[in-house]
């Protein structure tokens, strides 16, 4: 992800106009930010992370709460697909791609710039 990417990226997560206010994410605000953040679909399912560790992503990127049921919609409601994560109840395995570029653009709280 380039310099501009990564600026316009923030940029676009600003402008959904919820950033920062601190109420917890509703499905359709969740379901705006995955769209963002996960704009490709992977052929294959991402095991290291699951919407568990996702929605962490996600509240950072928005200074937000992210229940993890509103993450699983959020992520179900941009097409992505899923399989049960083994051994972590109730928490399932997408088909997401890039989380190491979000991760390092997202390492502390709330939006970078």
């Amino acid at each position: 992800m380039t310099k501009n990417q990564k600026e316009q990226l923030v940029k676009d997560i600003k402008n959904l106009g919820f950033a920062g206010d601190g109420s917890p994410l509703t499905v359709e605000q969740a379901t705006r930010v995955v769209s963002l953040l996960f704009p490709v679909k992977a052929c294959s399912f991402y095991m290291r992370r699951s919407n568990y560790g996702l929605k962490h992503i996600i509240e950072r990127a928005v200074n937000h709460y992210c229940d993890n049921e509103v993450m699983k919609q959020a992520l179900w409601n941009n097409g992505f697909e899923s399989i049960p994560a083994p051994g972590r109840a109730g928490n399932e395995f997408f088909n997401v791609c890039g989380v190491g570029r979000l991760n390092n653009l997202f390492q502390s709280s709330g939006t970078p710039l």
